[in-house]
């Protein structure tokens, strides 16, 4: 199955098209200072890019974001490091945007998953996974 991630950081967007465990395109674009929608139109534009780039279109879409989120309503409550993301219902317009399903994690904790199932600490029981970047998070990954 072929799906996008999606990273939102405070300076910058990374998309990445996934085949199962393999990478087959990666882009990264700016995130726009203005924040609110343009962040949306910026998601929605890696995504394509990426897509493109790679060749085949994702079936749905992971997306890792910053701060506080409402996972059931799909909504970022606040966002300490990107302007506009208040109670801002991302999910949807990312949705509406790509015509395809977003799932919504926070971006540390799809960090730790990434890491814990592709990365350093991958065939481990367990990890500890911490970032330091424009904000500070982490996740740990048990059993």
């Amino acid at each position: 199955m072929t799906v996008v991630g999606l990273d939102l950081g405070g300076t910058k967007i990374a998309a990445g098209v996934f085949d199962g465990t393999r990478l087959l395109s990666k882009v990264v674009l700016p995130t726009p200072e203005e924040g609110g929608i343009a962040v949306v139109q910026a998601l929605a534009e890696a995504t394509r890019k990426a897509e493109a780039e790679a060749g085949v279109e994702g079936v749905a879409i992971g997306l890792g974001t910053p701060g506080p989120l409402d996972f059931k309503e799909g909504v970022i409550r606040f966002t300490p490091n990107i302007r506009g993301l208040v109670n801002f219902p991302i999910r949807r317009l990312l949705e509406e945007a790509t015509k395809r399903p977003v799932h919504l994690e926070n971006d540390a904790n799809a960090a730790a998953l990434a890491e814990h199932h592709l990365g350093a600490a991958r065939g481990e029981g367990s990890s500890l996974f911490l970032t330091v970047s424009t904000g500070i998070g982490g996740g740990v990954v048990l059993g």
